[in-house]
């Protein structure tokens, strides 16, 4: 299980709110990560991105310049399967977040990343 905490006010704790929080609470697993555990996590100040035991990439939190990755710019209280650039057909062997965008290094050995591109390789 995943926990996080601290300020929520996109939905970064994954927590199907944005209520802010001191203490650990569990991210929402009843939805994409149902039956999966988690392999790696990383967060960034508004989003967090992990992969699973299925070998995908999930994410959560603030999405204003698509940096969550399911083609949209909603914000995302609970995790969503990145979808953007072909990922869901590959298998993710790591993923690295930052403030406006993630990327990932995908079963082709190539590094894949989405959100905005002005301070990021896309």
């Amino acid at each position: 299980q995943v926990y996080c905490w601290g300020y929520n006010a996109y939905g970064e704790l994954g927590n199907n709110s944005t209520t802010n929080s001191l203490v650990p609470v569990a991210v929402n697993t009843a939805g994409v990560l149902s039956g999966k555990t988690v392999k790696q996590l990383d967060v960034s100040s508004e989003h967090t991105c992990v992969i699973a035991s299925d070998d995908k990439v999930y994410c959560w939190g603030r999405n204003r310049r698509g940096q969550i990755g399911d083609g949209t710019n909603t914000d995302r209280l609970v995790p969503v399967a990145v979808t953007d650039g072909g990922l869901s057909s590959m298998t993710i062997k790591q993923v690295q977040v930052a403030y406006n965008h993630s990327c990932a290094i995908a079963s082709d050995n190539n590094y894949y990343c989405w959100g905005r591109s002005n301070y990021a390789a896309e």
